[in-house]
């Protein structure tokens, strides 16, 4: 009998040491998923006008109504500690909560006081009603937001200038659309010239979905942001992201700089949605006017 009971208390006490790895496991994973990491790039090309060398760029992408402290005052301090010279959001940030809706254009709004904003729509963003796109045209309308929707804007220091287009594509070009796991249609420099026509001048493209690095690359970009992988969501060493939410496994584009002829293309791994040994991440890329090393 005395045999019995201790087995059972020596199960018990397994069972309950199992449950405390397994929270404190859960508890990790979760803290992880809310320490926002600042990853520094720098992009070189001989082609950067020579004012902009130097020239910093803060990416803030795939947000989906992730709040990171108090009024996003976490993010808030990471931009005023950084002082960049640009901010782009590269697409969902906004999921179908108004709360989420209502946390993004007030950090929004908040930056455009002091900084130059940019913000291209994502997959997201696009399936929101089309009252509720237009709601965050409205809500940004009377701040220093720039929404590009396959437009061109320009932005000049003294006598030079570099042109930050935005993307906007359709559905069709994102796996996983509608549900299925292929893509309706490939992208090609073609369309991509059909929506934007040329590029001109040194060229910032804005352009959520990293899939379609080599169209934007053909079409002549100089650097290329993007985001939509999430970092592959779980990421392991050495080998990265493990699945994006486009259905692939082991996806090439998953998060970092990535080279294309003369374009290259940096890809956040985003701040919010599930994500496991996987950061959120808030991206600084310093231009400099010179050839990679």
């Amino acid at each position: 009998m005395k045999n019995k009971q201790k087995s059972t208390k020596k199960r018990n006490v397994r069972a309950v040491v199992a449950l405390a790895v397994f929270l404190a496991i859960l508890g990790g994973l979760w803290m992880d998923s809310r320490a926002l990491t600042v990853t520094e790039y720098s992009i070189f090309s001989a082609e950067l006008p020579e004012n902009f060398s130097g020239f910093k760029i803060m990416q803030l992408s795939d947000g989906h109504g992730a709040v990171f402290g108090e009024g996003n005052g976490k993010i808030l301090d990471i931009v005023h500690e950084q002082n960049p010279d640009m901010i782009i959001f590269t697409g969902d940030m906004v999921d179908k909560g108004k709360d989420d809706l209502d946390s993004f254009c007030a950090l929004a709004a908040t930056l455009a006081e002091n900084y130059r904003v940019f913000y291209t729509f994502g997959n997201h963003e696009q399936e929101l009603t089309l009252e509720q796109q237009q709601e965050i045209r409205n809500r940004l309308y009377d701040t220093r937001v720039r929404i590009l929707e396959n437009e061109c804007a320009t932005v000049r220091i003294k006598d030079e200038y570099i042109n930050i287009y935005g993307l906007l594509y359709d559905h069709s070009y994102y796996r996983g659309d509608g549900g299925s796991r292929r893509r309706a249609a490939d992208f090609t420099t073609e369309e991509m010239t059909s929506i934007l026509g040329n590029e001109e001048g040194f060229s910032v493209l804005l352009a959520h979905n990293p899939i379609d690095f080599p169209a934007y690359a053909g079409w002549g970009a100089d650097v290329v942001f993007s985001g939509h992988i999430h970092g592959g969501m779980f990421r392991l060493p050495i080998i990265g992201g493990v699945f994006s939410p486009d259905f692939t496994l082991f996806p090439k584009y998953d998060s970092g700089i990535f080279t294309e002829e003369k374009s290259q293309m940096v890809v956040s791994r985003g701040l919010g949605k599930i994500r496991i040994f996987n950061r959120p991440e808030i991206v600084i890329c310093t231009l400099e006017r010179k050839e990679k090393d």
